[in-house]
């Protein structure tokens, strides 16, 4: 019984000794998508969800949209970035194309919100952000 235990720890060993994760180039990457228009309600009300829906620009055919990214800075400030996939090695066409997504938003403080979408980036590189604020009632 115990050869037996042994040949196949041995077997194991060796089989997973040709396994590299590692040297598998991803096939995509994440990027993010310029968000081109947004809808939020005028006001919150603490305690209750809203949809808050975008639109959202892909620059090529091989990006795909994948989710939203949303980042808090202190308690009512909130960084939302719609995230794509762009997939190597493809042929792609070059046409703006543009979607709609959007995510459920829980209201939980008292203070207004500042909602920030990520719209691009300026000449410099620096982000350029539309931004709502939204009063909580």
């Amino acid at each position: 019984m115990k050869k037996i235990v042994f040949v196949w720890i041995i077997l194991g060993m060796l089989l997973l000794n040709g396994c590299d994760i590692d040297s598998a180039e991803p096939n995509f990457f994440f990027v993010p998508l310029k968000i081109t228009s947004v809808e939020v309600p005028e006001f919150f009300a603490h305690g209750e969800v809203y949809t808050i829906n975008v639109t959202y620009e892909r620059p090529n055919s091989c990006i795909t949209y994948e989710g939203f990214d949303i980042n808090t800075d202190g308690e009512s400030i909130r960084y939302i970035t719609c995230i794509g996939a762009e997939f190597n090695g493809e042929i792609c066409t070059q046409a703006v194309y543009y979607g709609q997504a959007s995510f459920e938003f829980l209201v939980l403080n008292h203070e207004p919100y500042t909602l920030k979408f990520w719209g691009g980036e300026d000449a410099q590189g620096n982000p350029i952000y539309l931004d709502y604020y939204i009063p909580v009632n």
